[in-house]
């Protein structure tokens, strides 16, 4: 355990400061509740975040607070949490992979040594001031470099394990990367119009003790001295003397033990960004998609990978490889900004502008092959939806589909599920397995085109509201320009609709009523007041237009009561109010709202959200209360306080698990709290995100919490067993039956087999066939019984009739299991103890109950079944 003090630069000594090495306080399981399964997005913008270790082959990417680790062998994340909360910024391995060291940005940012087994935090170093921008390992792992950001200006020489900065400088300008030699005797830093060589011996014991100069020498730029230098890589093996770098101009240069450029040459591009060298490959990442790949000693051409997909394809037709040879014309590709490779595996892996990973096969130079790829959002995500639960007979797209609305102008819909598509009439696209397809909202791409801070970037309009009609048909966007876009879903072509100018200002939510025959509308709240009402059956025509709240409209509802003929709206306001408004329509067939209550707070209603009975709603406030208040008659009836004991900021977005058992709510500090919602307890605390939470939502299986941020990642929590069981058991006592499992695959719209949560809805073919076809694995465990007798018996039924005992009697009769047989443990007739019939079990009439004698390894079960579903308290 590396127990020392930490040192700043220039600052006195601090006292010493104990490292903690506890898996419970540094590992990404928050609690035994809620725990981190996977992470949607990457917040790496180039070679400084994106890192790789030949020896474990694991990607190092930044993604929030989070840095995931991904497995390109396994296909599969871990995840290290930065344990300050603060944003990641880069990342570097050691050379045996079994550290990593992360960067941050903030409040009094520091280095981070972390064990890549455990996920623990080994070393903590403090010295910088606005943020790190780049941070790499000696090859004998002793030291970690750090270089600062721009108006930080430091370079320092850290002994991790000391905690202790052993050398330091700074520079005069911004630095854009940084590489060590093989050797370990210097490390170069590159930057606008400079490349320094620094010397510092690693492999001296003296030179880690200390405070040592370390000294630096320019490198001999000649004609080339005003270029911007983006990336820099020292040589491996043969040319281990050797530096490569490539400029903002498109130029590759190489340098050598003089520091002076001894070969240079021209890539025949806008702009190069990234650059990694194996000892048989030097690769270039550039703009427009293109990557080269070099001879590295005397930087001949050998090949060129090929390009991403473009800017604008449609990912539902792409569903061959063929595709992507058809697609290759187009003008527009993503740029190449984060470039690496294996050279054991033969595997390079490349991060695009639009924020897609791809990982492709150089086995054969000649036949390079895309081995596998990931799409994700671009730019802040503010809107998210799931695909409708109610729909039972018809669904054109698959169970434990979402959709996320992206400012990168984009909507995509995801399906993280295993479930064969082909019942739905749709193939999975050969770019993202996890991604159905992207809907556009700007068809020059302006976004996807732009560099990061130009001005075309900063005035494109985003997607900021989502919502879906309750069939599941269509899809409503709003943007920040006020528009009101509506997309068909009723295949992954997803036909724009209409085009409404509806607003002034952004639009900040959207909501659709029940297509009944009395009331068809969508309603959309925006920044400029102004509340909107649209017919769908008539085109979206506006019906009603309502501007009476004194401040941004935050949220909107709509509640159908008494068998859809009575219709509610509630809206919340920056104003600290919540309307409660009835719907009518005059004697001229005008639709007109009347408020019939207005509730006034001393805090803002930053969201809403309804309970599945629709009788209560809960918001979500500044002063962090959750307040609940009844529809009928507006009154409050229940409010606990969210967060922790301290100021953690306001809630800003609420939503309740299907059941209506759980809440979370998110917080302006950019944590999730997770509440019983009768009762107010904490259950779980969540955080990962380096931006605001812009929204959440409980998946309808109820397995998974999914949120989003303004740092274009999206998170999926795990819920423990235990939360889905509460929240399943609750949902059948309100007479629901939980959505299907998205871990089961589905075909033709029906599952494989009739188990849900372990519970037997009705008696599968397989259990009324013969005795070969019975699996003793797949009986609910309730429903298995041991017995020892000299012969099977046959299918036999039994019937109830008027005269026959209360069938929740038979039932427990017939399982009584609360006894053990005395049988002698001989060979293989082992005993082991029955399982209890659970006393949430109990028969809603009388039955039809099916039994069935099976013998394995001379042990006998008798399995039931009943041809009614069983009622769960």
């Amino acid at each position: 355990m590396v127990k020392d003090s930490v040192v700043k630069a220039g600052i006195p000594k601090r006292p010493p400061l104990k490292r903690g090495n506890s898996r419970g306080s540094n590992h990404i399981i928050t609690n035994d509740k809620v725990s981190l399964e996977q992470v949607l997005g990457v917040s790496a913008s180039s070679n400084n975040s994106f890192s790789y270790n030949e020896d474990t082959g694991n990607i190092a990417y930044t993604a929030g607070c989070i840095c995931v680790l991904y497995n390109v062998k396994r296909n599969k994340q871990t995840h290290i949490r930065n344990i300050s909360k603060k944003p990641l910024t880069c990342t570097a391995f050691s050379c045996d992979g079994k550290l990593l060291a992360t960067g941050e940005s903030g409040h009094q940012p520091c280095v981070r040594v972390w064990d890549v087994v455990t996920g623990s935090q080994l070393s903590e170093l403090q010295g910088h001031r606005f943020g790190i921008s780049s941070v790499a390992f000696s090859p004998n792992s002793k030291v970690v470099v750090s270089v600062g950001f721009t108006h930080d200006s430091n370079v320092s020489v850290w002994n991790w394990k000391t905690g202790k900065q052993v050398a330091g400088n700074k520079v005069s300008s911004r630095v854009f990367g940084m590489s060590f030699s093989e050797s370990g005797s210097y490390f170069v830093v590159v930057g606008v119009r400079f490349v320094k060589f620094w010397y510092f011996d690693t492999n001296s014991d003296k030179a880690l003790t200390g405070l040592n100069p370390c000294e630096n020498r320019a490198a001999v730029l000649e004609e080339h001295r005003n270029s911007t230098f983006k990336a820099v890589v020292c040589g491996k093996g043969s040319f281990a003397h050797m530096t490569f770098c490539i400029s903002n101009d498109g130029r590759l240069f190489s340098f050598g033990s003089s520091r002076r450029i001894e070969r240079w040459l021209d890539l025949k591009v806008n702009d190069a960004f990234a650059l990694y060298v194996t000892t048989q490959h030097l690769l270039c990442g550039c703009s427009d998609g293109v990557i080269r790949i070099f001879e590295p000693s005397t930087l001949s051409h050998v090949v060129n990978l090929p390009k991403p997909h473009p800017l604008g394809v449609d990912l539902s037709e792409c569903t061959s490889p063929s595709a992507m040879v058809s697609l290759l014309p187009a003008s527009d590709f993503p740029d190449c900004i984060a470039v690496t490779a294996d050279a054991n595996t033969n595997k390079v892996m490349t991060l695009y502008r639009d924020k897609s990973l791809y990982i492709w096969d150089i086995t054969d130079i000649q036949r390079i092959g895309k081995f596998r790829s990931y799409v994700y959002h671009s730019a802040c995500i503010c809107a998210i939806e799931m695909y409708p639960q109610e729909l039972v007979e018809r669904l054109s797209l698959p169970r434990g589909t979402f959709f996320t609305g992206s400012s990168d102008n984009t909507i995509k819909i995801w399906n993280l599920t295993s479930t064969d598509l082909e019942g739905y009439g749709i193939k999975r696209n050969i770019y993202s397995k996890e991604l159905l397809n992207q809907i556009y909202t700007d068809y020059k791409f302006g976004w996807l085109r732009a560099k990061k801070g130009s001005a075309i970037s900063d005035n494109v309009n985003g997607i900021t509201a989502l919502a879906l009609d309750p069939m599941g048909t269509l899809i409503a966007s709003g943007d920040k320009s006020g528009n009101l876009r509506v997309h068909d879903l009723q295949d992954l072509q997803c036909k724009e609709l209409v085009v409404v100018e509806a607003h002034d200002a952004e639009i900040l939510s959207l909501a659709f009523t029940k297509a009944t025959s009395v009331w068809n509308f969508v309603a959309s709240a925006s920044r400029d007041r102004m509340i909107h009402i649209f017919d769908v059956s008539r085109n979206f025509m506006l019906l009603h237009t309502l501007g009476d709240h004194s401040a941004i409209v935050t949220s909107v509802k709509f509640v159908e009561r008494n068998t859809d003929t009575q219709l509610y709206m509630l809206t919340s306001s920056a104003d600290k109010s919540v309307r409660f408004r009835t719907a009518f329509k005059t004697s001229d067939c005008q639709l007109q709202f009347s408020t019939y209550q207005n509730v006034q707070t001393k805090s803002t209603f930053n969201d809403m959200d309804l309970t599945p009975s629709r009788a209560l709603v809960t918001t979500g406030c500044q002063d962090r209360y959750i307040r609940t208040y009844d529809i009928a008659s507006g009154k409050c009836v229940r409010s606990f306080k969210s967060g922790g004991s301290e100021d953690s900021g306001m809630i800003v977005n609420v939503t309740l698990d299907p059941s209506g058992t759980y809440i979370a709510a998110a917080g302006s500090d950019k944590c999730i709290f997770i509440h019983d919602f009768a009762s107010g307890e904490k259950v779980a605390n969540l955080y990962g995100h380096s931006e605001m939470i812009t929204g959440m939502k409980f998946t309808n299986d109820c397995k998974r919490l999914v949120s989003i941020s303004g740092d274009g990642c999206i998170f999926i929590w795990r819920l423990s067993n235990d939360v889905v069981r509460a929240i399943k058991n609750r949902m059948r006592g309100q007479g629901f039956e939980p959505e299907l499992s998205a871990d089961t695959p589905i075909a033709n719209n029906k599952r494989d087999d009739a188990f849900l949560d372990n519970i037997p809805l009705s008696p599968p073919n397989q259990y009324l066939t013969g005795l070969n076809d019975i699996s003793t694995k797949s009986t609910p465990i309730f429903t298995r019984r041991r017995c020892y007798s000299s012969e099977p018996e046959f299918l036999h039924n039994t019937s109830s009739d008027s005269d026959s005992p209360d069938p929740a009697d038979r039932w427990r009769s017939s399982l009584d299991l609360t006894d053990r047989h005395d049988v002698p443990q001989n060979g293989t007739d082992r005993l082991t103890d029955f399982r209890r019939t659970p006393s949430y079990v109990r028969l809603r009439s009388p039955c039809r109950v099916w039994t069935k004698y099976l013998t394995i390894n001379r042990c006998h079960f008798v399995i039931y079944w009943n041809d009614c579903k069983p009622k769960i308290a």
